[in-house]
């Protein structure tokens, strides 16, 4: 029961209307990436090397109620008396990470068979603090801040082996191939939290997950310009630590996730290449599937049960005429929730999943006229429309995001003519159409 100052802005409408993020400072980031990749040619084989290495610093300031509400309170983890809007959060996050891939490309038997082998290491290691407060009214005239403060460490790695080889059978004049590849998969996780709710806490966590994942893939050259193809293929995810949450929920991670996906498909290339049509169906079925759901106020990982998602894709692109091109993608999608545990109760006929629009689709007119004098001029106009979303299992309807559709522009000059330079310049413009678009949500309902 927010007070008459605050309940103004619980209307979604209204929010839009008057939004203020007056306690909100600066974010800031800063990025620094590098990669390095050196290849050997032996002839029959390819050795290849590729090292990369990306480093982060990031620093927060939001404002995330929205509100210009301000409120006086005691914050409950140190009793100190506090001014500080609903909900207010800053601090800041170091992320490192490593990463070294050795491959072996090569062909065999006389071309027969395309083999790809290799070996993979990734590390990374983090840290983030945060400061933060949430006003709680629930027990009036008994008001407080809680005090969502964290600080943690992370310190992941992830090590794999990988095989994969496509063989071209001797039959059908030589068009039916056949690819098997695995994949092996360690990870180990460390996490240790320092600070949680305000408070100094020693709160450490360990644990690592193997799979091996297989592939196959059988393809059919019907004609010069069709592929028919059928994949079946197994991945995971690894388990997950709730860094953010409570304290049995931080000793407790969800565990590995697993997929397996069948892929029917066929590529094709119509009219002398003018038209390319690629069509998919595909459909997944997830065991043991990870989501956030709020335990305790908390955003916290489980391990809620069994998924099958099934969709539709189809990509067009068309050059009826010369420098004209043309392009068109849509995607459906539907699933089932067959178990979604929470709470010891099996409620998977009221959860949903997130971030699962159940149409996109999107398509582009680009046009390149001749070259001249000062260079090639290209006009491109597109567009993208995304179905309404959900940003959480449950509770959901009140930060639905509705479905919009995006428009953007473009106008290129290229190859201008400047010596042993390559130079372009460009004038774009976004979202043409000034759409309000919602790009997340939270209920903050459920932290009561």
């Amino acid at each position: 029961a927010l007070p008459i100052c605050a309940d103004q802005y619980a209307s979604r409408r209204k929010r839009l209307e008057r939004f203020s993020l007056d306690t909100a400072g600066r974010d800031q980031i800063t990025i620094y990436g590098h990669s390095l990749t050196v290849a050997w040619d032996l002839g029959d084989v390819t050795l290849k090397s590729i090292t990369g290495y990306r480093d982060s610093n990031l620093y927060y300031d939001a404002d995330l109620d929205g509100t210009p509400v301000e409120f006086t309170a005691r914050l409950l983890s140190t009793g100190a008396m506090i001014t500080r809007g609903l909900y207010d959060v800053y601090g800041t996050r170091d992320h490192e990470q490593f990463s070294q891939e050795l491959q072996a490309v090569g062909t065999t038997l006389d071309g027969r068979l395309e083999y790809v082998a290799g070996l993979y290491y990734f590390d990374e290691e983090g840290t983030e603090s945060t400061i933060g407060s949430l006003y709680y009214d629930a027990f009036a005239p008994f008001v407080f801040f809680n005090d969502t403060s964290k600080t943690f460490t992370i310190d992941n790695t992830s090590k794999a082996i990988y095989g994969q080889a496509t063989y071209t059978l001797p039959v059908l004049d030589d068009r039916l191939r056949l690819t098997l590849g695995g994949r092996y998969t360690e990870d180990d996780k460390d996490v240790h939290k320092t600070v949680h709710n305000g408070l100094p806490a020693d709160m450490r966590g360990k644990k690592d997950w193997n799979h091996f994942s297989p592939a196959g893939t059988i393809d059919f050259q019907a004609t010069e310009d069709v592929n028919l193809y059928l994949r079946v293929a197994e991945a995971y995810n690894a388990g997950v630590f709730n860094v953010r949450s409570t304290a049995a929920s931080f000793a407790t991670p969800a565990d590995e996730e697993t997929v397996v996906s069948w892929e029917l498909g066929a590529k094709t290339e119509w009219f002398d290449h003018r038209l390319r049509l690629n069509t998919a169906l595909y459909y997944s079925e997830f065991e043991d599937m990870q989501s956030f759901v709020y335990v305790a106020g908390e955003s916290t990982a489980l391990n809620v049960g069994s998924t099958d998602i099934w969709g539709a894709e189809i990509e067009l692109l068309a050059s009826p005429v010369e420098g004209l091109t043309l392009g068109l993608n849509y995607g459906y999608l539907d699933y089932e929730i067959n178990e979604f545990a929470y709470d010891g109760i099996d409620i998977a006929d009221i959860a949903v999943l997130s971030y699962m629009p159940e149409n996109t689709a999107s398509g582009f007119i680009e046009y390149s006229f001749p070259p001249a004098a000062m260079g090639t001029l290209a006009v491109r106009m597109d567009a993208s429309y995304k179905d309404e979303v959900n940003f959480g299992p449950l509770d959901y309807a009140l930060t639905q995001a509705d479905d919009y559709t995006l428009v953007n522009a473009r106008i290129t000059l290229s190859e201008l003519p400047f010596k042993k330079v390559d130079a372009s310049i460009a004038l774009w413009g976004k979202n043409l159409t000034d759409e309000d678009y919602q790009v997340f949500g939270v209920n903050f309902s459920q932290f009561q």
